[in-house]
Parts: structure tokens; C-alpha cells; sequence
């Protein structure tokens, strides 16, 4: 899958990311998280192989990073949408970017990932991002 984008979001192959917008988004996580480590991110980063960017003009304000994968459970096909890092700046804050983002971007990769019953693997450090679980 090629990089799918409009005026707010992108969904971007992790290896397709330039330089530049993984210092930008390094730069925005280390902004609002204290002890993020160039490290740690690209790390984790390395794992994850999808990225949904999110922009207000030319500006980066969110990103979320993915994991997708198939695998198969009690002999059963699954696929596994595993969320990594996701911020999103204040100031876009109450905006539906995210959500519409994340949605495309699931809906675009089970066309990539067919198999079976999707999961979603979230890990949480805010009470904001429980509000995401029945969508």
C-alpha cells in the first residue's frame, strides 16, 4: 500500500518516512513526554511498520505509529493492529484528525491484511485514549 493522504492526515509505510519527518516526529513526542530518548523512539519506530501522520497546513500536530500483522489463534486466522506511540499536540486537540486518520488507516490495511477477526493491542498512559475503545 502506497501512501494514502489528504489535507489532514497521511498513512505512511514506515520505511517511506524521510529523515525529516522522524526528527519531526521525535520532536513533537519529546515535547509533551519527558525521558523520550532519540533511542528508545527510533527503536520503536524500527518495530512498528505503518505511521499515520497528522498535519494542520505544512505542520505536524499527531502521529500514531502501527504495528499490523496476521497470525492465527486457537487455529484460527487473526490480524493484530498494534498501537505504538500516538501524540496529539494540544492545540489539535478536540479535532476528529486522529480518529479519522486511524479509522482510514485500519480500513485501507485490512485490504493489505484480510485474515480473520481483527484486535486492536492498545497500551494507554492517558484516561483520554480509553475514549477511543468502543470505536
Amino acid at each position: 500500500m502506497k501512501t494514502i493522504a489528504n489535507n489532514a492526515f497521511a498513512i505512511v509505510p514506515r520505511e517511506d518516512l524521510t529523515p525529516a519527518q522522524t526528527d519531526e516526529m521525535f520532536q513533537l513526542l519529546a515535547l509533551h513526554f519527558d525521558g523520550v530518548t532519540q533511542t528508545q523512539f527510533s527503536r520503536d519506530l524500527t518495530e512498528k511498520n505503518w505511521v499515520v501522520l497528522i498535519r494542520r497546513e505544512t505542520r505536524l500536530v499527531g502521529f500514531s505509529t502501527l504495528l499490523v500483522y496476521e497470525s492465527s489463534f486457537d487455529g484460527e486466522p487473526v490480524s493484530v493492529v498494534y498501537s505504538g506511540d500516538t501524540i496529539v499536540a494540544p492545540e489539535a486537540w478536540g479535532t476528529t484528525a486522529l480518529a479519522r486518520g486511524w479509522i482510514t488507516a485500519v480500513n485501507q490495511l485490512r485490504e493489505r491484511y484480510p485474515r480473520g477477526k481483527y484486535y486492536w493491542l492498545l497500551l494507554t498512559s492517558g484516561f483520554r485514549t480509553y475514549r477511543f475503545l468502543p470505536v
